[in-house]
């Protein structure tokens, strides 16, 4: 009898220290989280909680986007604004609304680069570290060797070797997911243009010749030919992100099947006949406007102040 109660007293009185354990940790971390998501204060203790505790700062789906995480973007980020281009954060109204905004700016880039990555590894593809590699070696050759490029990122942005190459992996990712979600067209252009956009004559002279080339080439002449028999300029056979071509080339090569002729298009500085080599479907519209589609059909928590 007498052991039985030694084993209940002892056995309550883990469960009382389960208890209070449980309820001093519900303690610290409530106090933790008011200290992060209310206060932010700059200092060693609160920089050390947000390095090894996995606190949120963006929730996007079930992935976590930590507030180390973040704040480790956030002050690359700021560090070339700061160093390079001379901006200031500081207390005054337009110092703290202008770190407001980059704080959103770095927000929404994280979330980008967090959905590029799903999207690249859904399509069995992902930025190496050997192309990172590559990459940061051929800035070192460009800029004469890795001491001068210590010391020009040093000195223009204020970045380290490792924050320098974060920033390669990050212009990668969107390269790559340009490269395989949006459209791409490949053409070559014959190019009438004014030096004067007021000068109607110009204009005048430039229909004409861009006429009597787009005749030569529905009477026979191959495209290449009529461009060098009548000197115009343009472009070779060049690939391009069919956003980053002019409104009035868009418009001008929408409907045309690969291999054909545009009819002539007018420009803010010329006529132009284009021809369409190749087509890559995909998503017609720029980089910024394809991710805030796919973050529009996302559950996202943006949990910093």
């Amino acid at each position: 009898m007498r052991k039985q109660l030694s084993f209940y007293l002892k056995k309550g009185s883990l469960r009382r220290r389960i208890i209070l354990l449980i309820f001093l940790l519900l303690i610290f971390v409530s106090a933790n989280v008011f200290l992060i998501y209310f206060k932010n204060p700059q200092d060693n203790y609160t920089n050390f909680v947000k390095r090894v505790a996995p606190f949120p700062a963006i929730i996007i789906g079930n992935k976590i986007i930590t507030v180390g995480s973040y704040e480790k973007e956030l002050a690359i980020e700021r560090k070339i604004q700061e160093t390079a281009y001379k901006i200031s954060f500081d207390s005054s109204a337009d110092g703290q609304a202008l770190l407001k905004k980059l704080k959103d700016s770095t927000e929404e880039k994280m979330i980008e680069y967090f959905l590029m990555e799903k999207m690249l590894s859904n399509a069995g593809l992902a930025v190496s570290d050997n192309e990172v590699a590559k990459e940061y070696n051929a800035l070192l050759e460009n800029a004469g060797g890795e001491i001068s490029t210590k010391n020009i990122l040093k000195f223009f942005a204020g970045l380290t070797i490792a924050e320098t190459k974060s920033k390669i992996y990050k212009y990668l990712l969107e390269e790559k997911t340009k490269d395989r979600f949006l459209s791409k067209a490949k053409i070559s252009s014959i190019n009438v243009l004014v030096s004067d956009a007021n000068n109607q004559g110009q204009w005048a002279e430039a229909e004409s010749k861009i006429k009597l080339i787009e005749s030569n080439i529905k009477g026979g002449a191959g495209f290449d030919s009529a461009k060098r028999s009548f000197g115009a300029m343009g472009a070779g056979d060049e690939d391009y992100y069919v956003a980053d071509l002019s409104e009035n080339i868009r418009a001008g090569i929408a409907n045309i099947k690969v291999g054909e002729v545009s009819g002539i298009i007018r420009g803010e500085d010329g006529y132009y006949l284009v021809r369409v080599i190749e087509r890559k479907g995909g998503y017609d519209g720029s980089l910024t406007d394809f991710m805030t589609e796919k973050k529009q059909g996302i559950r996202i928590w943006r949990l910093m102040p």
